[in-house]
């Protein structure tokens, strides 16, 4: 089932929410830089775009009023806008996922959609519910790629996009980060996956398994000009 909507969260996938003290009310949104051209090269695509939060208190007419100022609301479809204080449902059960589903029309064929956020339990809600899942923004297009390609596979061999999110570990010595502390490497040029941990330099390696004869190179330098040693083998 191919892709064609993608739902994203927001605080710690697309940007770091600034809130206020108690009572808490979202005062900011600090878009992570590689955010604006990965939302205008997804919907260079033909996707939607949509975003699924918990808001609290705040709603939705806030909540876009936020991410105007933040420059990136116009990314998203209106109608696929769905925030927990407006719908009356949060991220901890299939339901919200199940109305977002139906909100884009593809109630029926919800794997039509994709969910992309970074907490393990959320997405778990979303698989739940039927639609795709991906934990970081920037595998968001491998993840449909890797769709795309399980199109023409046989139905006995294993779909590389389940393959390929096997790999993918967001943390440091099991200790979850905030985004704002990691450095995440383009896709391209090796069309493969490092997610990188500056403080202590804790590597995740991922190879793209699209591109299985695509040699990984012996070494890397993130964004910050820091280089390790690489590849390391693919848990059993």
């Amino acid at each position: 089932m191919s892709v064609k909507i993608i739902f994203f969260d927001l605080g710690d996938t697309l940007g770091q929410a600034v809130l206020s003290p108690p009572p808490v009310h979202l005062v900011d949104f600090d878009v992570f830089p590689f955010v604006g051209d990965l939302l205008t090269r997804l919907r260079a695509r033909g996707l939607r775009l949509g975003i699924i939060s918990n808001t609290g208190s705040d709603s939705g007419a806030h909540v876009d009023s936020i991410l105007a100022r933040a420059g990136i609301l116009d990314h998203f479809d209106p109608a696929l806008r769905i925030y927990s204080q407006d719908i009356g449902l949060n991220k901890d059960s299939p339901q919200i996922f199940l109305a977002a589903a139906a909100r884009a029309g593809e109630e029926h064929e919800p794997a039509s959609c994709l969910f992309v956020g970074e907490d393990v339990a959320e997405r778990a809600h979303a698989a739940a519910a039927g639609l795709q899942v991906c934990p970081h923004p920037l595998l968001s297009e491998s993840i449909i790629e890797a769709v795309i390609a399980d199109e023409a596979r046989p139905v006995d061999q294993a779909r590389r996009a389940d393959v390929i999110l096997r790999y993918v570990r967001i943390s440091s010595d099991g200790a979850a980060l905030p985004w704002s502390s990691l450095a995440v490497l383009a896709l391209s040029p090796f069309d493969w996956v490092d997610i990188v941990d500056t403080v202590d330099f804790h590597w995740r390696l991922l190879p793209n398994l699209l591109y299985p004869n695509r040699p990984m190179p012996n070494s890397i330098t993130n964004q910050d000009g820091n280089q390790c040693s690489g590849p390391r083998k693919m848990p059993d």
